[in-house]
């Protein structure tokens, strides 16, 4: 019988220990997982019923009743397989073709270069222009996590007239360390105020990157025209809006750490589970209907839509629950991507309406008018259900706070990571929504113009109601 050399048994067990330590070492940051590109027919079945395989269906493109494009993962394509529905694969690898796509954005930047200056000479000025703090980041064109805190920290450096420096919300802190942070914007930002609250957050979903950029250009808008733009003084002065530009830390960076140009397809935070599987997803981890069914979350940890083992159960969840508590919100902006929607409650029952419907429906007509987002609940507008979201539970817990009339914009339609060309114009399609939610804590109104179109006296009353 041969024996081994006496010498190769250490390196052997060496060897063995070393690669156990750097496997379980990257497994945080390693990441081998392909996503495609795919449309999937429900034929005799419903977007719910997707749904309850733990597939997300909350962002795509949806033809309500035939059918939903978005990426999935190679698991989550097998298990659409097995389900038995039919599909097909738009894009093999839609990492790469985010990337790709990216580089021929910045070839054409020359040409629109071309297409301003000619805008320009002409006198044309486009709505919302381009406040001189906002610069695309360098992830794709978007920011990494230390740009979007030194944008945050300019902001404060120049304007501490008008907006607090970046707060942890809490001693509490995410799973890998980190705090969220928030800002006040307000002409007494160090005061609290008498004055309504209006709450804006981004990135419960660490793979819509646009949902942190519509935050920071909306934020430079308002500090750089405040001095000369009456309409943004009378808003500032009479609000207070406050601004989680990032409640996922932890997820947006690992999307930073695995693909750094962009196209990072983490979305939930990084818990590790303890089964091989990391993540809850956030926007199902909220009280309200937490767990109401298995259609609207799931309670498989390896799922994109894990809701986690109980409400509340994130760091990330459990410190925005407490700043809703600890502060007065009426209305709140939770902003994702994407879909080119306005999302409201209820959430996690379809087909079940609100004691406000009437209003959130008034509101959401009002805040999409520039932008044309079809609004309403996720079962009206495209047929989904979820539950442990973050607008069934600030407006529907109306016990330990006030209701919050919460609702969830899903900004564009060129997927998670949208080419770098398209940045500014995604953030000007909500500059309309972010200024008027903000209004309609005022006294404020809209008036439509009732008079004929054509007349046939010189003098006339023009009615508005």
């Amino acid at each position: 019988m041969d024996r081994p050399h006496p010498i190769l048994l250490p390196i052997a067990g060496f060897l063995i220990f070393f690669m156990t330590g750097f496997l379980s070492t990257n497994a945080q940051i390693s990441n081998t997982t392909t996503y495609s590109r795919v449309k999937i027919f429900f034929g005799d079945k419903t977007i719910r019923d997707l749904g309850s395989l733990g597939i997300p269906v909350d962002h795509g493109q949806v033809k309500k009743g035939v059918f939903i494009i978005s990426d999935y993962s190679e698991r989550t394509i097998r298990k659409i397989d097995t389900a038995g529905y039919r599909y097909n694969i738009l894009i093999e690898d839609v990492q790469e073709f985010y990337k790709k796509r990216n580089r021929n954005s910045n070839a054409n930047s020359k040409r629109q270069k071309r297409k301003q200056q000619l805008n320009d000479k002409c006198g044309y000025q486009q709505p919302y222009p381009v406040p001189a703090g906002f610069s695309l980041g360098s992830m794709g064109g978007f920011f990494t996590y230390q740009e979007m805190l030194n944008h945050l920290d300019s902001m404060a450096a120049n304007y501490p007239g008008l907006i607090t420096t970046r707060l942890p919300i809490s001693n509490d802190t995410t799973h890998n360390g980190h705090s969220i942070y928030y800002l006040k914007i307000s002409d007494q930002p160090g005061i609290d105020q008498n004055e309504p609250e209006i709450l804006y957050t981004g990135l419960h979903h660490a793979r819509e990157p646009a949902s942190l950029s519509n935050l920071i250009y909306f934020m430079y808008y308002l500090l750089e025209n405040y001095a000369d733009d009456p309409a943004i003084q009378y808003l500032v002065d009479n609000t207070e809006m406050y601004f989680v530009p990032c409640v996922n830390p932890d997820g947006y960076i690992y999307n930073q750490q695995t693909d750094p140009n962009g196209g990072g397809m983490w979305r939930k935070n990084r818990r590790d589970n303890g089964d091989g599987t990391f993540g809850v997803d956030l926007n199902r981890n909220y009280g309200y209907e937490w767990g109401y069914d298995n259609n609207g979350s799931s309670p498989d940890p390896s799922t994109q839509v894990y809701r986690g083992d109980s409400a509340f159960s994130e760091p990330e969840t459990q410190i925005m629950r407490q700043f809703t508590i600890n502060h007065d919100f009426r209305i709140a902006l939770n902003y994702h991507t994407y879909s080119n929607l306005m999302i409201y409650p209820w959430g996690y029952q379809g087909s079940f309406k609100t004691a406000d419907s009437s209003t959130f429906r008034n509101y959401a007509n009002h805040i999409t008018k520039d932008n044309n987002y079809l609004y309403g609940t996720g079962d009206e507008t495209v047929g989904y259900v979820i539950n442990g979201g973050s607008d069934d539970w600030m407006y529907g817990q109306q016990t330990v706070k006030n209701k919050i009339l919460s609702m969830t914009p899903e900004i564009g339609s060129l997927g998670f990571w949208p080419p770098s060309n398209e940045i500014i114009r995604q953030c000007k399609d909500n500059m309309w929504q972010n200024l008027r939610s903000a209004f309609l804590l005022l006294n404020y109104g809209r008036l439509k113009e009732q008079s004929p179109v054509l007349t046939d006296r010189i003098n006339n009353d023009f009615v508005y109601r």
